[in-house]
């Protein structure tokens, strides 16, 4: 199937500004590539809402707050999103690939729904590094 003549499913926690120039580049090499966000917006990060041209749904989640401590010692508040519609969303849009960010929830029903659907495509990206996940990252030394 030619690239652009695909569906594609993009789910994450939120749209980030920094993200939004690569997303919009994508869906225009697509049919229709559509965005299901568990937040409106990232809070603790301080990003403005953006303007875009992207298709973006938010989510039906439950949101807990986290705080933790880093181990190069700083501390650091993160809400915790657990998307419950994730499965019905997909399956209402029907999209023939699914590009899901990270290992939580989101992630666990796309593989569900991958698995009830075989002929759809799931790319799990985990925008991880060695030094962002090392025990000492973000320190000095």
């Amino acid at each position: 199937m030619k690239a652009d003549n695909i569906r594609v499913a993009l789910l994450t926690n939120c749209v980030s500004p920094h993200s939004i120039s690569m997303w919009e580049q994508m869906s225009t090499r697509v049919k229709d590539l559509r965005t299901f966000a568990s937040a409106a917006l990232d809070k603790y990060h301080g990003f403005p809402r953006v303007q875009t041209s992207l298709n973006v749904e938010v989510q039906k989640s439950f949101n807990w707050l986290r705080i933790f401590r880093r181990t190069h010692g700083a501390w650091e508040e993160a809400d915790l999103h657990i998307p419950y519609d994730t499965y019905a969303r997909l399956a209402s849009y029907r999209p023939d690939c699914i590009l899901s960010l990270q290992f939580g929830i989101r992630t666990l029903l796309a593989c569900l729904y991958r698995k009830l659907h075989p002929s759809s495509r799931l790319i799990v990206w985990a925008p991880l590094s060695m030094r962002a996940e090392s025990p000492v990252a973000g320190s000095c030394a």
